[in-house]
């Protein structure tokens, strides 16, 4: 199952499952799992992003724009390791080794920026933090 971003109160939800708190705007489901997408909205998303995974995440790409820029840092809240993975298409765009997993109790800075409208265009950067 997709998450579908759409906006509550001025405040950006996902829609279909249950929430950690709101954290710079952005809350992602407590339970997600190797189906769990966080869908990043290139024309309507905050610039900067906070998100909380516990499960294994998809991340993936919708309104995509030349010029759009996001940069989410994605904190891993447990004792376990998390899994996540991109879109194939995403592959040819990295700067640096795609990432397979975030250990627990890190974080990671996840940087991604749109050269066209589509989803060939994407370049993306991931650093964890030590």
């Amino acid at each position: 199952m997709a998450y579908t971003p759409s906006f509550i109160n001025g405040a950006r939800q996902i829609t279909g499952r249950s929430y950690v708190a709101i954290v710079s705007g952005v809350s992602i489901p407590t339970n997600a799992t190797d189906t769990g997408t966080y869908n990043i909205d290139f024309t309507n998303s905050p610039a900067l992003q906070t998100i909380t995974i516990t499960g294994a995440t998809l991340f993936s790409g919708v309104n995509y724009v030349a010029g759009g820029a996001v940069t989410l840092r994605v904190n891993v809240s447990g004792a376990n390791a998390v899994p996540v993975r991109f879109p194939a298409v995403w592959s040819a765009g990295w700067v640096n080794t795609v990432p397979t997993g975030l250990a627990e109790n890190r974080f990671a800075i996840f940087t991604l920026n749109t050269f066209t409208a589509n989803d060939t265009g994407v370049a993306c950067a991931w650093a964890v933090a030590p």
